[in-house]
């Protein structure tokens, strides 16, 4: 078994499915270490994105070449059509091994799934991020119980380092704008300290997590607001997301200047989905905001009646603390979620 997996393994760094050979570097250890080497190696390795010039990076669609990618919801997703067209001698090989040891032979390469048999979503803790930086989550992870949640934690956080390491001399190389470089020098390993930091952060770790969703920006946005105007920012921001089929993010019910600059930087675009969470006392600057981005035709931001959810999520969680309730956010095709 041991000499087929590090064929297999090598066959497919081969035609770079650094992913797919990560899952075989480590037979016989927990699912969890073999998959936290797999996304590793995958940062470590993979073709990093083209920087398109713009005040972000990474940016625009990603993983395109990729038969099997990290996927939130399945954990690994595989293109068994793509990968004949790359080499079907691979195909039958990766299938039998499938079979024949921890996966299922079906077109998910993993039966150890976030959710089970059903799809799913989420928003990283992007606060305690901006806030505290990954450097705070290796200490944290050092301290604890060395056994295979650990191993494979700290296997992620090495290759976060590698991916942003690599980033960081893609952009020097094609002298990129001295604030970004600035900035990811900073981020995503020590706390942001200003707005444009903070959402340099943001949109890396959106590429890190698999692109799904954004969370509560306004709110998360603003305590490093000191006047600056960041719509064109938030624009490439958005369009990032739309480029790689992202998903879903919020506003409101906490107005505030960042959430006028989010109204006008998602007009007309068909992503992210933006949910506005409207009260009965909203700004009428931001009534007007929202129907300007609405007639343009991109569809945001959807409308949420914020007294409606409060209520109905008391009734449904009683003994959810208030403080819990309010940080609901929309994900995916706007499923509510604290």
């Amino acid at each position: 078994m041991q000499q087929r997996f590090e064929s297999l393994q090598h066959r497919l760094e081969n035609i770079n499915e650094f992913l797919a050979a990560g899952l075989f570097e480590q037979p016989g250890a927990a699912p969890f270490v073999q998959f936290s080497r797999a996304i590793r190696r995958y940062l470590e390795k993979r073709d990093l994105p083209h920087y398109d010039g713009g005040p972000l990076y990474p940016c625009g669609s990603f993983d395109t070449d990729l038969c099997f990618k990290y996927e939130l919801s399945y954990t690994v997703m595989g293109d068994w059509i793509k990968l004949a067209e790359k080499d079907e001698s691979v195909v039958q090989d990766l299938r039998d091994t499938i079979s024949g040891y921890n996966w299922r032979n079906t077109d998910l390469l993993s039966e150890y799934v976030t959710a089970g048999p059903v799809y799913t979503h989420s928003f990283v803790n992007i606060r305690r991020i901006l806030k505290e930086g990954l450097d705070s989550y290796g200490e944290r992870i050092k301290k604890m119980k060395n056994d295979d949640m650990r191993s494979g934690l700290l296997d992620v956080l090495e290759g976060i380092r590698a991916f942003h390491t690599r980033s960081l001399s893609l952009l020097k190389e094609s002298n990129a704008d001295d604030a970004l470089c600035k900035a990811l020098e900073r981020v995503p390993f020590k706390p942001a300290e200003t707005l444009y930091e903070a959402i340099v952060c943001w949109n890396f770790i959106y590429y890190i997590d698999g692109c799904d969703n954004l969370g509560w920006l306004d709110e998360e946005l603003i305590g490093f607001y000191k006047g600056e105007d960041m719509t064109d920012v938030l624009r490439c921001f958005f369009k990032n997301v739309d480029a790689t089929d992202g998903w879903s993010g919020t506003i409101g019910p906490f107005y505030n200047p960042i959430t006028l600059q989010c109204l006008r930087a998602c007009k007309g675009l068909r992503k992210p989905g933006i949910q506005l969470r409207t009260t009965p006392d909203m700004p009428q600057e931001i009534w007007d905001a929202a129907i300007d981005s609405l007639l343009a035709g991109g569809g945001s931001p959807a409308l949420y009646n914020e007294e409606a959810y409060q209520n109905i999520l008391k009734d449904l969680y009683p003994d959810s603390p208030a403080e819990d309730r309010i940080r609901f956010c929309g994900a995916g095709c706007t499923e509510t979620m604290m």
